[in-house]
């Protein structure tokens, strides 16, 4: 029978470098804004394209 791989789970080198605090800190918080900004923008130009290639 084949050994078993350690049972501990598998943790981004970013836990240990700076914690996982920091790393959502760092990593997803300054994501989290412009990603609502794009998707209010995106939703904001779909109307218009409607109205200009629109079947009459």
């Amino acid at each position: 029978m084949i050994a078993s791989a350690s049972r501990r789970t598998a943790r981004p080198l970013g836990f240990y470098l700076i914690g996982t605090e920091q790393e959502w800190q760092f990593g997803v918080v300054p994501f989290i804004v412009p990603d609502i900004v794009k998707a209010g923008r995106a939703a904001s130009l779909i109307p218009p394209f409607w109205a200009l290639f629109a079947r009459r």
